[in-house]
């Protein structure tokens, strides 16, 4: 319905845009492509389909090919969001909320910032899919009401990526011996790290589903989580490590939390990654929304612990 290319400081706000309940025949709500010159673009008040429709992959607001020089703001958006090769751009979400985050592409290199404030996620299929193993940073992410958590999707050949989530809390609402979901974190081949937490595995299921497959090698932290009245329920490969890291326990009646506290071999260090993940963030977000030409940029993060992690065997 809408095309945007090129922006140079253009608002688009206070309008909806195809977040009827599907009964329009558009492909995509708003598509903002780019072409390889610099732009800035800002959605605020822009509401899209994607509440409550479990369709993660219709409509939406769907950028392609934003990259190097391209900066996009999106103070407050509702609806699907879906990014393709968008991994060198500079991207800034305030508050977003319901739909699926839909990150892929397999355009390299991706040296640019994908960053969440706030997002909400009720009634979805999972809240995230992030495919090719890509990119983001999320500092509070609240899952509620949904089929299941997080997707993670590789292939061989893929660069190490990394995502870095803390949130409120995680809780579904399906039964629990549905096999198809209640899957907190289904990890399907991708290569990098996850950092998640702090966060809150809230009661429903008890059984919090960890899941991964394939070869690449993958870590996943689970930092200073709160599991209330559930546990997690851990199936992995041998390219796979799960380290759980300062997490504690409450209302535990029912069920035992029985994953030991364990750190990688770098120890503590090994976070830093997800720690500069969320300062680079935070300096994102001083740098477009309150400018101060003294302000000097954020050091460099340092090497991933990915970058040193081979698979068991």
């Amino acid at each position: 319905m809408v095309e945007v290319r090129d922006p140079q400081r253009v608002t688009l706000e206070n309008i909806a845009i195809g977040n009827d309940n599907g009964e329009t025949n558009n492909g995509v709500d708003i598509r903002q492509a780019g072409s390889g010159r610099p732009s800035r673009m800002t959605y605020d008040g822009v509401y899209v389909y994607g509440m409550y429709q479990k369709q993660p992959f219709r409509k939406g607001l769907r950028f392609e090919r934003v990259g190097k020089g391209d900066v996009v703001l999106l103070p407050h958006v509702q609806g699907n969001l879906r990014f393709v090769d968008c991994g060198r751009a500079a991207v800034l979400a305030g508050c977003t909320y319901e739909g699926s985050l839909v990150v892929e592409g397999k355009a390299l290199p991706r040296d640019g910032l994908l960053g969440f404030q706030t997002r909400l996620a009720t009634v979805v299929t999972y809240g995230l899919y992030l495919r090719d193993s890509q990119n983001i940073v999320m500092s509070d992410f609240y899952v509620e009401q949904s089929d299941s958590g997080y997707r993670f999707e590789g292939a061989p050949g893929d660069p190490a990526g990394r995502a870095t989530i803390q949130g409120a809390k995680v809780e579904f609402t399906v039964p629990a011996g549905d096999p198809a979901k209640n899957t907190t974190f289904d990890i399907r081949g991708y290569h990098g790290e996850i950092f998640f937490g702090p966060d809150q595995f809230y009661t429903e299921p008890k059984l919090k589903r960890i899941r991964q497959q394939g070869e690449a090698p993958v870590a996943l932290f689970l930092v200073g989580c709160s599991w209330y009245d559930s546990k997690p329920d851990v199936e992995m490969g041998p390219a796979a490590r799960l380290f759980t890291i300062g997490n504690d326990t409450f209302g535990m009646q029912s069920v035992r939390y029985e994953a030991a506290d364990a750190m990688p071999g770098p120890g503590l260090r090994a976070l830093v990654p997800a720690l500069d993940d969320l300062r680079r963030l935070g300096e994102l977000d001083l740098r477009l929304n309150h400018p101060d030409p003294a302000r000097r940029p954020v050091e460099k993060p340092v090497r991933s612990y990915s970058d040193r992690i081979t698979p068991r065997g």
